[in-house]
């Protein structure tokens, strides 16, 4: 009768200390759970990610790479040596990374290696909310009977990736029983993603109402990825009329184009009056036609709807540019 022979207790135990485990993430297996080996299965940009192996003999020196689904390679992540039997690594996944399947290879020397996938799902965009920061006016009595007001109002786009479009601002003057007594109701074309427009505007009245405050609504109509591009600001002053003594004439300025490529051509500006203590005290507006070649700058001027506002009180103006571009 033949026997099979006897296999040595010693080729089992090489055998074991060849093999590198890597497991895959389970709810109790993730990094800083205890002593375990972990991976993620899945990933979203922006996410930081561990990856731990555990490997025999101690002492080996262990590599990792992660190549993402377009092909690009997860940089700066460096050869460890598996002090005890083990080795991690942590990094972050970009933002722009490739969604999809990433190849995730650790390579041990002779104690073995292996490759496994990791999902990369893109990271969930924030619908853009625009919100009021601020918002105020001046009010002005003219003579004949009739009125003016300078209003003001600091918006807001909470989402910090979503460009806001077609944001419809309603601004109504109330008296002080509630009553509507005025109202604007005109679009900004754009608020960008994480920032702040500063929207101006002006009401004139046939008679002289009381107005105690503002009530504003701000709806937005669409939203995109964001991928507004601005130009550049410097020398922001306010004017005093030359024809309405103690009231603001405008604000001028002057607007840079700092791309390379690009010519700055129609820039619709808005503009807010700030008091000494930070208020809002009214706003208006301007615009430039002009184009501005790349690399140059060029004097704005914004004359409309200051007529309320007293040069005494105002001491900052806030601009903000929408700009159209064309490629050079």
């Amino acid at each position: 009768m033949n026997r099979t022979p006897a296999v040595p207790k010693r080729f089992f135990a090489a055998l074991a200390g060849a093999l590198l485990v890597i497991g895959a993430a389970a709810s109790s297996g993730s990094a800083g759970s205890g002593p375990t080996v972990s991976m993620p299965s899945q990933a979203v940009q922006g996410q930081t990610v561990g990856v731990a192996v555990a490997v025999r003999p101690a002492g080996v020196r262990c590599s990792i790479s992660v190549r993402y689904a377009d092909g690009s390679v997860q940089p700066g992540l460096n050869p460890i040596v598996a002090k005890a039997g083990r080795a991690s690594w942590k990094w972050q996944i970009a933002e722009n990374t490739a969604p999809g399947r990433a190849t995730v290879k650790v390579a041990c020397g002779k104690a073995g290696q292996l490759s496994r996938t990791l999902m990369v799902t893109a990271k969930p965009k924030t619908a853009p909310k625009v919100v009021v920061e601020k918002q105020g006016f001046s009010l002005r009595y003219l003579p004949g009977g009739n009125a003016t007001a300078s209003v003001g109002v600091i918006l807001k786009n909470t989402s910090p990736d979503e460009d806001a479009f077609n944001v419809q601002v309603l601004i109504n003057f109330l008296d002080p029983n509630n009553v509507v007594v005025g109202s604007i109701n005109v679009p900004v074309s754009v608020v960008s993603a994480g920032s702040t427009y500063n929207y101006g505007n002006s009401l004139n009245w046939v008679g002289q109402p009381t107005v105690s405050r503002l009530e504003v609504v701000v709806t937005t109509k669409a939203h995109a990825q964001k991928a507004q591009k601005y130009p550049g600001m410097a020398n922001v002053r306010i004017v005093p009329s030359p024809y309405d003594p103690g009231y603001v004439g405008e604000v001028d300025g002057e607007l840079i184009n700092d791309r390379d490529i690009f010519t700055l051509g129609n820039a619709q500006l808005s503009i807010v009056i700030l008091d000494a203590a930070g208020n809002v005290i009214g706003g208006g507006s301007g615009s430039s036609f002009a184009p501005i070649p790349p690399g140059a700058r060029m004097l704005f001027k914004a004359p409309n709807g200051f007529k309320a506002v007293k040069i005494a009180e105002a001491t900052t103006a806030l601009v903000s540019v929408v700009p159209s571009w064309s490629r050079t």
